[in-house]
């Protein structure tokens, strides 16, 4: 006999003990949501919206980069170009009419320091902007003909073994949709502190892993991406920041 979904998530006593501490007092009832992990998958976050879910067709939806995010890539280029004229200019500026070997000579290191860390500066920079340009032309997809979920260019059902690629998930397998919050605080190079929440969607399969989807700051817009993947998917959604009771 084919065991039931209850019966598919539920994992090992001891397991079960310790996720049901933490499981939020909304969701201890549901045989489901109560066996899963109520952690972020990801630490850290952005403050604003990266991604948003469109229906191109009537089987498929695909989460695609929203302008800033798309506009990410080109601002870290462009502060890479900046810190290096910058870097040029305070040269220019300590160094006067002085010459590198001159500089050298009488033991003036900081303007040459200065100088120094222009590529540098500019190479994390580009580095950093390589990065979004990566992710904001990576798609997120969940598409029925296939059957799969995925994330990037693989559609695991072309694939000789598509048990072996990454981060992807048969449909039939998602139980649940998971929104949680995290606090985040991050510091930057002058050590300026800023402090924001950054909430998080996750795919909840059967076997009770949880998959990450998109990770951002604008948690209205995430609650209304979830509904629209929940009516797509035929599950439910899990949503960690409401109230108690709701």
């Amino acid at each position: 006999m084919k065991p039931s979904r209850v019966e598919i998530l539920k994992p090992a006593f001891g397991l079960e003990i310790e996720m049901a501490a933490i499981v939020p007092a909304q969701f201890r009832d549901d045989p489901v949501a109560s066996v899963i992990a109520w952690t972020p998958l990801v630490k850290g976050g952005v403050t604003f919206r990266t991604r948003l879910l469109t229906q191109s067709e009537p089987g498929r939806c695909e989460f695609v980069a929203t302008r800033g995010m798309m506009l990410a890539p080109f601002f870290m280029a462009g502060m890479a170009f900046f810190e290096a004229v910058l870097c040029v200019v305070v040269f220019k500026f300590l160094a006067g009419d002085a010459g590198m070997g001159e500089l050298i000579e009488k033991g003036q290191y900081v303007p040459l320091i200065v100088l120094g860390s222009a590529p540098l500066g500019a190479l994390f920079f580009l580095g950093v902007a390589a990065f979004f340009w990566h992710m904001t032309r990576r798609p997120i997809v969940f598409d029925r003909s296939s059957g799969y979920f995925w994330k990037g260019s693989k559609n695991p059902a072309e694939q000789t073994d598509p048990d072996r690629v990454v981060g992807c998930a048969r449909l039939e397998q998602i139980a649940g949709l998971q929104i949680l919050s995290e606090y985040v605080e991050s510091r930057d190079s002058d050590g300026h502190t800023s402090q924001f929440h950054s909430y998080e969607l996750n795919l909840v399969l059967r076997d009770a892993v949880r998959l990450i989807v998109v990770d951002h700051g604008n948690l209205a817009a995430l609650r209304k991406d979830a509904a629209m993947l929940a009516e797509f998917l035929d599950v439910p959604v899990w949503d960690a920041t409401l109230p108690t009771g709701r």
